[in-house]
């Protein structure tokens, strides 16, 4: 299905036989009344496939990122207003590039009472998750409101940050939007048996690693040093195969063990 090459305003059929749910991805929209999705620019149609659905995306390489519902994000405080942050997404992201984050978005322990204020500073890192119009932040988002960001999980057990939150330390690198779909997509593409550096890059060095749609990354290791060399294996790598791959990432990790 990945090599069906679509243009805007083609339909999208989606095989349903294994009863999962149908989640829209980049590229992709939803048409009513009747159930008809179309993709919003020309690409393969892509599928990846989750524990409870399948996401249904145009596989392109965008310049641009648009907001979508439950995205993951990398984003910087720019601003404090009243009982709202503003955080920008970087140069990647559509026009306006600032989103909000209210205070009670910041954390579990924040929503849970007014009393505990968010503690982040301008220039302060947060990753988060994009919100959309529907329960628990799903659904579309409204083009013509600035995009709200969450750090909460509210679609977990309970109300837990679900791994967003604060950054701290680190270095943030831009390495593009299709990168880091990529890069997001990295357990189903290691079942489909597809190379991913990230699976090399740990064998050498021990770092952590937050990744966004809207093309940034957040790389914290030992040192400058390692994280630097994480970098530049996850970017010199990205058109390369298997073999290529671990043989580059050998050759910039190798002096770090």
């Amino acid at each position: 299905m990945a090599s069906q090459i679509l243009l805007p305003g083609d339909s999208v059929t989606v095989p349903l036989a294994d009863g999962k749910a149908i989640a829209l991805g980049p590229g992709i929209t939803y048409v009513p009344p009747e159930p008809v999705l179309v993709p919003t620019h020309a690409g393969p149609l892509g599928v990846m496939e989750t524990a409870k659905s399948k996401i249904v995306y145009i596989d392109s390489t965008p310049k641009v990122y648009t907001p979508t519902a439950q995205d993951p994000v990398i984003g910087v405080i720019v601003a404090r207003q009243n009982e709202t942050f503003l955080v920008s997404l970087g140069p990647y992201m559509a026009s306006p590039s600032v989103v909000t984050l209210p205070f009670t978005s910041v954390s579990a322990l924040a929503a849970a009472s007014k009393k505990n204020r968010p503690n982040l500073k301008i220039g302060s890192v947060v990753y988060g998750r994009i919100v959309g119009a529907g329960p628990n932040g799903s659904g579309a988002v409204d083009r013509d409101l600035r995009p709200e960001l969450t750090c909460i999980d509210a679609t977990a057990t309970g109300v837990t940050s679900g791994g967003y939150g604060e950054l701290k330390g680190g270095c943030v690198f831009e390495v593009g939007v299709g990168l880091c779909r990529r890069l997001l997509q990295a357990s189903s593409a290691k079942a489909a048996g597809v190379p991913n550096a990230l699976d090399y890059v740990g064998k050498y060095v021990s770092f952590e690693i937050a990744i966004g749609r809207n093309g940034q990354i957040w790389i914290d290791s030992d040192s400058v040093q390692a994280t630097r060399a994480v970098w530049r294996a996850i970017v010199e790598t990205e058109h390369m195969d298997e073999a290529q791959m671990e043989k580059h990432v050998v050759s910039i990790l190798k002096d770090l063990r």
